[in-house]
């Protein structure tokens, strides 16, 4: 509905059960540099914005329908970003010992020095979804004024978007 923070959310998975309500995307593309730059892409507040635009416009259905998605544009695939987005995207989605093999598939090849990839403070985490959804803007071709204006009605507070007169 139109209180949640985010209207969709990606992540990687593998070989684990989902239920119904759970939608999974399979990527044709085995490069998991690849994968992750989409797995950002999907996770930006550009793509956000613009999938938020579309569902709210649906009538007053706030189900995300998959030709939503679908429909939705992603941002121009840039191959000078592509391997900084993958690396900072690993550091979120793969700061774990059950990921290793993720890691080598991207190159790294020593255990002890992944571990210290790993975005696992709430800082850390926070600065690296900054930076990955600044460069998503970019590929997006939107400049510093257009984010701040896409970003201008983000992360109100609960108490102020539940307020009729808001």
């Amino acid at each position: 509905n139109s209180t949640n923070q985010r209207t969709f959310a990606a992540a990687p998975i593998r070989g684990v059960g989902c239920g119904h309500t759970l939608g999974i995307l399979r990527c044709g593309n085995t490069d998991l540099t690849e994968i992750l730059a989409l797995i950002v892409a999907f996770d930006s507040f550009v793509f956000d914005w613009v999938l938020r635009q579309r569902v709210a416009g649906s009538g007053g259905v706030t189900a995300l329908d998959p030709s939503k998605i679908v429909e939705t544009p992603l941002p121009r695939r840039e191959q000078r970003w592509l391997r900084l987005i993958g690396l900072l995207a690993a550091r979120l989605c793969f700061a774990a010992p059950a990921t290793l093999d993720a890691w080598l598939r991207m190159g790294l090849s020593s255990a002890s020095s992944i571990k210290t990839l790993w975005a696992v403070t709430p800082s850390e985490r926070l600065r690296l979804r900054c930076v990955l959804d600044a460069v998503c803007a970019a590929t997006y071709g939107l400049s510093e004024t257009e984010l701040r204006r896409l970003l201008v009605d983000c992360d109100h507070p609960v108490d102020i978007v539940t307020n009729v007169a808001f």
